[in-house]
């Protein structure tokens, strides 16, 4: 994957790849994006869109710091409700 393309299936997005600020930023919860072969776990449509499955306005101001600061951002694709990524891989909670 290249880091700025747009692969919708990868599982995580990087912005400002060439920055040269002297931070990283990380998103985790950026999207609300479930892929089409989980069937949005049977969730509804509002609750997709609700606080239950990302932090609106994150990724938004991820990229603003980013920029600011000239660093990079990687970001999550995928809603926490599939897999919520600041967690250890082995927990039962990921």
């Amino acid at each position: 994957m290249h880091p700025e393309s747009d692969e919708s299936d990868a599982p995580f997005g990087v912005f400002n790849v060439s920055g040269a600020g002297e931070v990283v930023l990380v998103c985790e919860h950026a999207s609300a994006t479930i892929p089409d072969g989980f069937a949005n776990l049977g969730l509804l449509q509002d609750v997709l869109l609700s606080h239950i499955a990302w932090d609106p306005g994150a990724l938004e101001l991820s990229m603003g710091l980013a920029k600011m600061f000239d660093a990079t951002l990687c970001y999550q694709r995928y809603s926490r409700v599939l897999y919520d990524c600041n967690r250890p891989p082995a927990s039962p909670t990921a």
